[in-house]
């Protein structure tokens, strides 16, 4: 058996030390005469510098690190390392909130980095000396949640650096950049993404530029605003510059409706310059790997999808409302000259020239305690002593003793989570957090609340530097700006007494905006609008019947796997194989992911095989042009104000003269609901579907139906 029992840190995957220590106890007793431990502890990795620094630390604060546990430096006198240091800011010495702080430390990270870059560091392994680069050093914290805050703090301060997370590659600048791209050719009315865009290497305007746009055309939003400066802005160059950009979106527009979407994306990214822009950028290699796993994931969605770009689009808002976590691309590793920022637990097996433990003072998570019941696995089952009489329960003495043991083996994980990050270092330590009082420290106590006071006692008494960083308290301060209540900046302004202001700032929280619209609201879908015209003759529909009542799914989640079906099914071959050719498709959608378990079983093939047994239904599958789920959206008039209505229209067909639109309704319908109360509730909706429909289609609607799944038969609208 080969361990480090120093270094087991996955308690919470249910790791057991205990184990391996119970094994290593029992082979070193006069008993165990075939066994025999061996000790590893000569260390090739780590400078005398750093091993020494280990060795204080842990054997005042680890149970067992005797003689056989500490390190032995191999690497030689000659090369000793560099010394080991401990920078606190204290939190008193300015007043701010937490992220102040955070601030602060970042700001002192990244000052740090730039004063190891360029220093000589010796290579043990190639037996030369060399310059520390940004690749050499390694930010370590023991949250995930501090990685991607460092990371965009020393980008921001021009300090190359990665830190790759669990679930940041739709929050990545650069996905969420080109991502826009596709945004504005599915739709180029998106004011911010086509900000973006523009902002971006594809067209390059400046800041200048967008200013003038806004400047010469204030009402509106910016697209029309970018439209009337093309047709008659002032100046030609900016004017051409629009133009050109249009041009360019208008032929991605073309491209998206004649090739696939993976080649879209490839196009794209060749022809703005954007692929190379962004290998040029800190970390181009990662970027690099990003864009491309779009491109991937793009193929991958168009292999199981036919929705095209805006499917691909409504793909990733839906990902990124449910918040679901995407990893970003493995990319940067050791070849790439850039500061990493890593979990202690990513980093274990791993090895840096200079290692910058962050976030020491940060308090540690510790083991729960207000559980009414009590588990452990050696102690059993702890259960509270409960009086019903006199209503009161307090904790028994097995519950104290479960507690006590579960906080003991929590504090040795957190001990060797420390160990790790320290003997991650090859040539020098750097240590970095924040304390509340700098006199709080205390050498003479050790205490396991944070790592920063496990540490501070052994490094004093260690040779070790220990800064107190009060510049970087101030300037933490100063990058934010000092916060103050709503009490002190109303005595801030009375002290200025300027009238002139307080009579402004009294006109315009008291104006009232002239353009109100009441409660017309700027959007609606086509169920909301036919809601809101028609709430005094709603019907009320009960829950669709399937079988299986007890299922979880919804009402309007069953719908949706019928309307899925309908829409993937081919109409020439459900009229003329029935409900094995539709029973076919639901299996295959279900095999490739557009329908869960459930709302497999939940669709109900012959209601959907009972469409083709109608006239309309034969009508539908022998027609010769045909569309399903056509999306749309319109102007509609309401009291005198504009707003626009958007929709998907189920299906309709074309014929010589007009067209033929059908609408399925999978709630249940109850015997009292005739169906003119039916035709009242939805003739809203279907003279929005007839509108939009006439106004794109250039024919008339020539009939309407509603189809009820329930009842197997249409009802005609008009």
């Amino acid at each position: 058996m080969v361990g480090d029992l120093k270094q087991s840190i996955y308690r919470f995957r249910l790791a057991e030390p205990e184990l391996f220590r119970r094994r290593y106890e029992s082979n070193a007793s006069e008993d165990a005469k075939e066994s025999i431990n061996i000790d590893l502890n000569s260390n090739f990795r780590s400078k005398r510098s750093v091993t020494d620094t280990v060795n204080a630390v842990f054997s005042e604060i680890m149970t067992g690190y005797d003689e056989n546990a500490r390190l032995y430096c191999t690497a030689g006198e000659e090369h000793p390392g560099m010394k080991t240091s401990l920078h606190v800011i204290p939190k008193d010495t300015f007043e701010g909130e937490e992220e102040d702080f955070d601030d602060a430390e970042a700001a002192l990270i990244a000052k740090l980095v730039r004063e190891n870059i360029g220093l000589s560091v010796y290579d043990t392994k190639k037996g030369e000396e060399h310059p520390l680069e940004y690749g050499d050093i390694v930010v370590l914290t023991r949250n995930n949640g501090t990685v991607a805050t460092l990371e965009r703090y020393l980008n921001n301060c021009g300090i190359p650096a990665y830190g790759q997370t669990s679930g940041g590659y739709l929050e990545t600048v650069e996905i969420q950049v080109f991502l826009n791209m596709l945004r504005i050719i599915n739709n180029t009315r998106q004011d911010i993404p086509l900000i973006s865009v523009m902002r971006s290497v594809a067209f390059g305007f400046d800041v200048r530029e967008l200013a003038a746009v806004r400047t010469f055309c204030r009402e509106g939003s910016f697209y029309q605003a970018v439209k009337d400066y093309a047709e008659t802005g002032p100046e030609e160059e900016l004017r051409d510059k629009i133009s050109a950009m249009f041009e360019t979106i208008a032929y991605w527009k073309q491209l998206n409706m004649s090739v696939s979407l993976e080649e879209l994306v490839r196009t794209i990214l060749e022809s703005t310059g954007y692929f190379d822009y962004c290998s040029g950028l800190p970390v181009g290699s990662r970027r690099i790997a990003n864009l491309r796993l779009l491109v991937e994931k793009a193929a991958e969605f168009e292999s199981v999808n036919y929705s095209g770009l805006h499917g691909f689009l409504e793909y990733v808002d839906a990902m990124k409302n449910s918040d679901i976590k995407v990893a970003e691309a493995s990319a940067g590793g050791d070849g790439e000259n850039a500061v990493r920022i890593m979990t202690i637990h990513k980093s274990k097996g791993l090895e840096f020239p200079v290692v910058i433990l962050a976030g020491v003072g940060k308090k540690l998570n510790s083991s729960k305690s207000d559980q009414l019941i009590s588990m452990h696995k050696d102690y059993s089952i702890g259960l509270p002593h409960v009086n019903r009489a006199e209503g009161w329960h307090r904790k028994t003495l097995l519950q104290k003793a479960i507690q006590a043991k579960k906080k003991r083996e929590a504090v040795e994980e957190e001990v060797r989570v420390l160990y790790v990050a320290l003997t991650r270092a090859k040539d020098r330590l750097i240590i970095t957090g924040t304390v509340g009082k700098e006199d709080s420290l205390d050498e003479n106590i050790i205490g396991y609340a944070s790592f920063l006071q496990m540490l501070y006692g052994s490094l004093s008494r260690a040779d070790a530097d220990i800064l107190i960083e009060t510049e970087f308290a101030e300037e933490g301060g100063a990058e934010q700006g000092s916060r103050l209540t709503i009490d002190e900046l109303i005595e801030k302004s009375r002290e200025e007494r300027d009238e002139e202001k307080f009579r402004e700032i009294d006109r315009r929280l008291s104006a009232a905006y002239r353009f109100s619209r009441g409660d017309i609201r700027s959007k609606y879908s086509v169920s909301q609008l036919n809601s809101h015209e028609s709430d005094d003759k709603r019907v009320q529909l009960g829950r669709a019947l399937f079988a299986g009542e007890g299922r979880k799914l919804s009402a309007a989640e069953i719908g949706t796997a019928m309307h899925a079906v309908m829409e993937r099914i081919d109409f020439s071959k459900a009229r003329a194989l029935g409900e094995g050719y539709i029973a076919s498709v639901a299996d295959g959608m279900k095999e490739k992911g557009l329908l869960t378990e459930a709302e497999h079983r939940a669709v109900n093939i012959g209601d959907i095989a009972g469409f083709f047994e109608t006239d309309i239904g034969i009508r539908a599958a022998k027609a010769a042009v045909l569309y399903k789920e056509r999306e749309f959206i319109m102007s509609k008039d309401m009291g005198g104000e504009e707003t626009v209505v958007q929709g998907i229209i189920d299906c309709y067909f074309e014929e010589e003269d007009g067209f033929v639109l059908i609408d399925y309704k999978n709630s249940y319908i109850g015997e009292s609901q005739t169906e003119d109360v039916i035709r009242e509730r939805y003739e809203g909706q279907i003279q929005l579907y007839k509108e939009a429909l006439e106004g794109a289609g250039g024919k008339p609607v020539k009939e309407a139906y509603l189809y009820l799944f329930h009842l197997k038969k249409f009802i005609k609208m008009m």
